[in-house]
């Protein structure tokens, strides 16, 4: 083949989908487009298919377009030359072609005509002609009514896309065949009709839109629709939508996460503006992001996020210009703000509801999830990859493919944050995918008119070109995977805080028997001579804290009176069984009785163990048993009932832990990252910068701080109270074996617990 110049033709890979979105665009607005015409159209956009998937095609969605064609007249279509007897030398003189001394009618090109126009590009094509070796069609564009003739570009094909023209302006076309290795050039082709391009998408909606500030006259706020249903302002989630459903199902859905400043809200507001043909041209920005008035306060406040809720807005293809898919954005808050931790706890909630929603309020499947990082950060803080780990837990394996990474600021020279993720070797941020952006010419607050605005503009439209063709191809996944993990790990974590609890409880008990020994040792004269004999000791109670007016929920048992859930996602008692401290049977999995979820309340206060000192009587003490026993006991049973409450808190940790173990390894199996709580390298390290820098609200921040420690140290805590306990059971073991005759006031002074012994019932 290559001796005789063939080369074999090769065909676009486009999958029947992708084809079904760009061909129903066309045959929509040229209802009576055929086979050819389809082709020639598809070849404009550099899409190439094989005739006979092209025509099972056209028969298949096109049917009564087809019969229509098929039993119309058919009209002979004028030939166009520039004047009269041009064809003469067909006959005569056609050496003389190659001197253009005479015009061939086979290389002049007929009248351009319009096949497809939008508001800023117009699709021309004019009758092929026989082009020789190096030639090419030139074409040229005059805006009317009066200006110059530009050139366009040059094609070798009798079609040609031309781009950046102005809406609602009229056009005159003309084409010509020209050589540059010759250096000559044929007669242009008679001036095309008149070509009108249509008002712009953006104008449109410009015009529907509204004003963000009378004093800026150049930004408007898209005329969005809230989904009323779909709101939860107890989480703060959201939705809008832009445009009506159409013809076009094709859905994708985009998660957008980032620390405070990396701009997120710019970022969406220059994907609104793309998407709905804003050109540079245009005196005017939109605006997509809806912001409370809570929220509004805050914008010019760059160390807080002013997004405070999770925002879902749908465009769809009847507004937008760009792209051919209905568009699911979602805005999330910034991490990392100046309100610490616990803001970004609160953020990981709205997410985990936001994913495991069955109603309106949710999202069932997901296309992408984007990290926005700064170009300029040479660094990452380690507040950053903290939060970076916890998000990443968020999610399932599945979803690995599906997640880029989006640099913001990008100027189109060196992005330092990459060299930042590869410093982090033991943190799994994934950034081969990634898209660097600058969307200074979409924010028309800041500048339009200087001299890198229209570099600045292209890199951004050809940024979002990038990222949406990108988006285009990946593959939808469902969130039922990802959904488990949030709720495993939201069950680990209140798990934690209940075994904590325990924890707590188990060693606040070994503390007061430590204590009593103490005080036999020292005053057993005194406690044998004086049964009013009292003393000092320090035990652990539960006692309630007050919560009000901090918007967190609680599930509370009030026939336990523990707090099972210390942060819930639910206000309203009435759903209380969705908790996570609840079962499949309705059953609570954290309180001491396992009660039912309708005895469960959201309350102003949550339970937590506090020290107190306390005066004891022995006399009273001892009475208080003999009467919760109902019998008289022997040494060796009094004894062997003081410690079995020890024992009985370790067999309910010991149970927790076995709980959380089996969480975990199911986590290992579905989920993208480790456990969060198991960084707490990161937390210490937080912590020594709090303790240093010393900010506005440091300590609130701290003390949060050290309670995930805490929570990430559980495994430690579990050990120190079994190792605390087991020397405890040696002397236990060592008085019951004893054959020294104490008394029954002694061993009850040193083995008291500051309470009734209950029997074990589990």
């Amino acid at each position: 083949m290559a001796q005789f110049g063939l080369s074999k033709r090769t065909f676009s890979q486009i999958n029947n989908d992708e084809l079904d979105g760009i061909t129903g665009v066309i045959i929509k607005d040229h209802p009576m487009c055929g086979e050819n015409m389809l082709r020639q159209m598809l070849i404009a956009k550099d899409i190439r298919i094989q005739r006979w998937r092209l025509r099972d095609y056209v028969h298949r969605i096109d049917q009564s377009g087809v019969q229509a064609r098929k039993t119309g007249r058919l009209h002979r279509r004028g030939y166009n030359i520039i004047g009269p007897y041009q064809p003469w030398h067909i006959d005569n003189n056609h050496k003389l072609v190659r001197w253009r001394f005479v015009d061939d009618c086979e290389t002049s090109p007929g009248k351009p005509v319009s096949i497809f126009k939008t508001s800023n590009h117009v699709t021309l094509r004019w009758n092929n002609t026989m082009l020789k070796q190096d030639d090419f069609y030139q074409i040229m564009s005059m805006k009317l009514p009066k200006d110059r003739w530009n050139d366009c570009g040059r094609t070798s094909a009798n079609m040609f896309e031309i781009h950046k023209l102005l809406p609602d302006a009229k056009y005159k076309f003309r084409v010509r065949v020209s050589n540059d290795q010759t250096g000559l050039n044929g007669h242009f082709s008679p001036e095309s009709d008149v070509i009108e391009t249509p008002e712009s998408l953006a104008e449109t909606l410009r015009k529907k839109a509204k004003l963000v500030d009378k004093k800026d006259k150049n930004i408007y706020r898209l005329n969005i629709k809230e989904n009323t249903k779909a709101k939860n302002k107890y989480l703060k989630l959201k939705k809008f939508t832009l445009g009506k459903v159409g013809i076009h199902t094709r859905t994708k859905t985009v998660l957008l996460l980032g620390a405070t400043g990396s701009g997120k809200t710019t970022l969406i507001n220059a994907f609104a503006n793309y998407i709905t043909g804003v050109s540079y041209e245009d005196d005017f920005r939109f605006t997509l992001i809806d912001l409370d008035h809570a929220e509004e306060k805050k914008v010019h406040n760059q160390s807080i996020s002013q997004t405070e809720w999770i925002t879902c807005y749908t465009i769809y293809t009847n507004k937008a210009n760009r792209v051919d898919f209905n568009l699911n954005l979602i805005d999330t808050p910034g991490f990392g703000d100046t309100r610490g931790i616990r803001h970004d706890e609160l953020i990981i909630k709205q997410i985990t509801e936001f994913f495991t929603s069955k109603d309106e309020a949710g999202v069932s499947v997901i296309d992408a999830v984007c990290f926005l990082l700064k170009s300029p950060d040479s660094r990452l803080s380690v507040s950053q990859v903290y939060v970076f780990q916890s998000v990443m837990s968020l999610f399932g394996k599945d979803i690995k493919d599906n997640i880029c990474t989006i640099i913001t600021f990008s100027d189109d020279s060196k992005l330092n944050v990459l060299a930042a993720l590869e410093n982090f070797k033991d943190v799994e941020i994934p950034y081969e995918v990634y898209f660097p952006f600058n969307n200074s010419a979409f924010d028309f607050s800041k500048s339009h008119t200087g001299e890198l605005s229209p570099f600045y503009w292209d890199m951004g439209v050809k940024s979002c070109k990038l990222f949406f063709d990108h988006i285009r191809k990946l593959e939808t996944k469902s969130l039922r995977l990802t959904a488990e993990v949030l709720r495993k790990r939201e069950i680990v974590e209140n798990t934690v805080c209940t075994l904590e609890i325990k924890v707590a409880e188990g060693l606040a008990k070994i503390n007061e028997l430590e204590q009593e020994i103490s005080v036999f040792k020292n005053n057993a004269s005194e406690i044998e001579a004086n049964k009013e004999y009292t003393y000092p000791v320090k035990i652990t109670k539960p006692t309630a804290v007050d919560i009000s007016g901090k918007g967190i929920f609680t599930t509370h048992c009030l026939t336990c009176n523990f707090t099972c859930h210390n942060d819930c996602a639910f206000a309203n008692d009435e759903d209380k069984h969705k908790c996570v401290a609840m079962n499949s049977l309705g059953r609570c999995k954290q309180c001491p009785n396992a009660c039912k979820w309708d005895i469960h309340k959201n309350v102003p206060y949550v339970m937590k163990m506090v020290q107190e000192t306390v005066q004891r009587n022995a006399e009273e003490q001892k009475k208080t048993y003999e009467n919760a026993l109902k019998t008289k006991l022997t040494l060796k049973q009094v004894i062997e009932a003081m410690m079995n409450d020890v024992v009985r808190i370790e067999k309910k940790v010991l149970k927790l832990v076995d709980y959380i173990s089996n969480l975990n390894k199911r986590l290992q199996e579905i989920a993208l990252q480790p456990n969060p709580l198991e960084v707490v390298r990161y937390i210490e390290i937080m912590i020594l910068n709090e303790t240093q820098q010393k900010e506005n609200g440091f300590m609130e921040r701290v003390e949060i701080l050290k309670n995930l420690k805490r929570r990430a140290e559980f495994r430690d805590q579990v050990t120190d109270f079994k190792n605390r306990k087991e020397k405890v059971a040696a002397v236990v073991e060592a008085v019951t074996e004893s054959d020294e005759g104490w008394n029954f006031l002694d061993l009850f002074e040193i083995f008291s617990f500051g309470h009734p012994y209950r029997y074990d019932t589990d």
